[in-house]
């Protein structure tokens, strides 16, 4: 695979997912919320 195709599935993928659920804390209160409201 040549550099130039790799940095290009980077980039699509950086514009489909730019911020990964795992780094937004805001994620991670709403479901902790939510576990809360449900158990």
């Amino acid at each position: 695979m040549s550099p130039q195709i790799f940095s290009m599935r980077v980039i699509k993928t950086l514009i489909r997912c730019p911020k990964p659920p795992y780094e937004s804390p805001e994620n991670n209160i709403t479901s902790a919320h939510r576990g809360n409201n449900n158990g």
